[in-house]
């Protein structure tokens, strides 16, 4: 072939391309304009739905073709295979398969533009159809609002809602008429509630209007009892004298102004009585601490005048006859508040009556005891003279240096100590005497006893507080008799003696003090002995006719 034929049959492909290109970019416009349209059309029915438009109109047509043009835009087709050679050689032309290419994306421009259209009727039907709607939604909410207006029937709900029902009343005729069920609802649900808080705001102020007057007939009721407190406490501060320590003009001219108060402004007369009340116990406790001041100087006064009075008295005789009524004194001094001054002064002529009597015995009682201490100074020098007529003894020289002492002191030591001192040495006289008589008594029968018996007795002898009795017998014999002070205790020994001749003496010895004396000899002890030599010893006498052993 030449090279002219092959030229041509390029050509030819070249045609075929161009014819395939022109058909598919014509398909491509159409369909890109159908989804525009679409995209168009869902824009529309989103702001049909945002202004409310669809419950005036249906779209459900609508929706449907919309989604018969987006199933043909979705199958219309965009490819072709490459032009085909149909016949060889120079009779050689090529398909460019156009024929083969569907109506889709034509039917789907035509289709969604159809679409576009019919929102447009649609949403200007459905706007005039909205507009109605409005109207009437408004007036039905301007019909409920002033219906219920209307109905409250109480001039106090009305006023305690007469602000809200303005605000309300601004809202329904602001209302344009959208979104009626909220609206309304919210409309239903405000005009209760602020009803509701009329009503209770109503209740409420009638109540406190009740309470206000509960409330001035308990304050006329306490401001009265409060200046009946105010006069009784005047009466009560007057009885007590507190009026001689501060006035209580100011306080009685702030009663008759209350007691007028009262039938003008109890509540006020209430808060000023109290106030008066407080002011006149803080005043009454200033007069009562005025008062005790100067019930402390009268008890102060009154206590230093009766015990200087009592200084005065240098004779303790005067106090101690005193001492009983002067306790009673006592007590109704420490008794004595200080706020009556003739109570003070009865004390003080009671002291001088029970001083005035207690002198008078007192001057009795030192004369008697004058003539006691004169009794007491004959007696305690008889006892001096009998006890020194006593063997000489420890016992002995104590009890003359007691008396001694004591005569010394009769002028000035106290009456009762020289009282227990006296009988002290009565006793302890009386005691050394009685034991010294019996041993005297003891020692006689013992002498005379011996001398019956043929010894040579010699004269007693006083020796460390023991009588000592020594006697002998031509023959060589001898007794020796030891005598303790108050003849108790008797010690004696037979000495020089041959065989049984001391025990048969001793037998004699024993038996003439039993039958003759009266000793009653117990409780024998021999503190030695042998056939040649005896000695016998510790008698113990319990009492001059009873002697022991």
């Amino acid at each position: 072939m030449s090279q002219e034929h092959y030229a041509r049959i390029e050509l030819e492909r070249q045609r075929a391309k161009e014819r395939q290109k022109r058909a598919l970019a014509k398909r491509a416009r159409a369909l890109e304009m159908s989804l525009a349209h679409l995209e168009q059309a869902k824009q529309h029915i989103e702001r049909i739905h945002a202004q409310g438009l669809d419950a005036f109109v249906s779209l459900q047509e609508i929706k449907a073709q919309m989604q018969n043009a987006r199933q043909l835009t979705q199958d219309t087709r965009l490819e072709l295979p490459p032009p085909a050679q149909k016949y060889g050689g120079y009779d050689s032309t090529f398909e460019d398969h156009v024929r083969l290419l569907d109506d889709n994306p034509f039917k789907a421009q035509e289709l969604s533009h159809a679409i576009l259209s019919q929102l447009n009727s649609l949403e200007k039907h459905a706007k005039g159809l909205q507009k109605a709607q409005f109207r009437a939604n408004q007036a039905s909410v301007q019909e409920y609002f002033y219906t219920q207006r209307e109905q409250i029937q109480d001039d106090l709900v009305l006023e305690f809602a007469k602000e809200g029902l303005q605000k309300l009343e601004a809202q329904v005729k602001a209302f344009d008429g959208r979104d009626f069920k909220g609206f309304y609802s919210q409309l239903q649900t405000q005009m209760g509630v602020l009803l509701q808080e009329a009503q209770d705001k109503a209740l409420r102020h009638r109540q406190e209007l009740a309470r206000q007057e509960i409330k001035k007939e308990n304050a006329t009721k306490n401001a009265q009892q409060n200046c009946r407190d105010l006069q009784g406490n005047l009466q009560k501060m007057q009885a007590q004298g507190l009026d001689a320590f501060i006035s209580l003009e100011s306080p009685k001219q702030e009663l008759e102004n209350l007691q007028a108060l009262i039938q003008t402004n109890p509540l006020k007369a209430q808060q000023q009585s109290l106030e008066a009340l407080y002011n006149l116990e803080k005043l009454q406790r200033q007069a009562l601490d005025l008062q005790r001041a100067q019930a402390g100087a009268n008890q102060e006064k009154a206590q230093q005048d009766f015990y200087a009075r009592l200084q005065e008295i240098k004779d303790p005789a005067i106090i101690a006859y005193a001492r009983g009524d002067l306790a009673l004194l006592q007590e109704r001094l420490a008794a004595f508040d200080g706020l009556n001054a003739d109570t003070q002064h009865q004390i003080q002529a009671d002291l001088e009556q029970v001083l005035q009597k207690a002198q008078a015995q007192a001057q009795a009682n030192n004369a008697q005891q004058e003539s006691q201490r004169q009794m007491w100074r004959q007696d305690l020098e008889h006892l001096k003279n009998e006890v020194a007529q006593i063997a000489t003894s420890h016992e002995q020289a104590t009890l003359l240096t007691q008396i001694a002492q004591t005569m010394s002191a009769l002028e000035n030591q106290d009456f009762n100590a020289l009282e227990s001192q006296v009988a002290q040495i009565n006793t302890q006289a009386d005691s050394l005497i009685v034991e010294e008589n019996a041993r005297k008594e003891v020692v006689i029968s013992i002498v005379k006893t011996l001398r019956g018996h043929e010894f040579e007795v010699q004269a007693p002898v006083l020796k460390e507080g023991a009588v000592i009795i020594k006697a002998a017998r031509p023959s060589g014999k001898r007794v020796q008799c030891r005598i303790e002070r108050g003849g108790e205790h008797i010690l004696y020994k037979f000495d020089q003696y041959e065989g049984l001749t001391c025990k048969e003496d001793i037998a004699k010895f024993k038996k003439e003090l039993e039958d003759v004396y009266g000793f009653k000899l117990e409780d024998k002890k021999i503190l030695w002995e042998n056939p040649d030599r005896i000695s016998k010893g510790a008698i113990d006498l319990n009492n001059p006719h009873k002697k022991s052993l």
